[in-house]
């Protein structure tokens, strides 16, 4: 009889060992899954903010071309930053979310067709390895 009360007490400590462990794996997968939202999140605070400041020097009449001209490269410089940033966490896989990769891949298509590819590509090809690394492997579908 204490040999049958011993090993249900193990059958059971055993039981809610595996029932904290998948609760452990569980609240850490989505830990991270919130991390990466955060991630998200940031990126499309930043594009806000690059869109705010573009909006606040439009007026170019007023401002005189060169200022204009500069204001819009440091913006260039400014996004292009945040888009490599945001390559470099793809690609290096610290940013693995399928769906949130999903929503900006038009974001990094659209900056790179409609902006790097006229304005920084020609100028300097070795700039932004890790943003025209990761349009290209958009373009693969890696990532869907």
């Amino acid at each position: 009889m204490i040999q049958f009360v011993l090993d249900s007490a193990q059958i059971i400590a055993s039981a809610a060992v595996a029932v904290a462990l998948y609760f452990t794996i569980t609240t850490f997968r989505k830990m991270r899954k919130t991390e990466q939202i955060k991630l998200g999140e940031k990126l499309h605070s930043d594009m806000q903010h690059v869109r705010d400041e573009i909006s606040k020097h439009m007026d170019i009449e007023r401002q005189g071309r060169d200022y204009w001209d500069s204001k819009l490269k440091l913006l260039d410089e400014i996004t292009f930053n945040t888009l490599e940033w945001n390559a470099f966490l793809i690609r290096t896989k610290q940013l693995t979310d399928k769906d949130l990769i999903s929503h900006f891949k038009k974001v990094f298509l659209e900056w790179h067709d409609d902006v790097f590819v006229k304005t920084i590509e020609n100028k300097d090809k070795s700039k932004y390895e890790q943003f025209q690394e990761l349009v290209k492997e958009l373009r693969e579908g890696k990532y869907t």
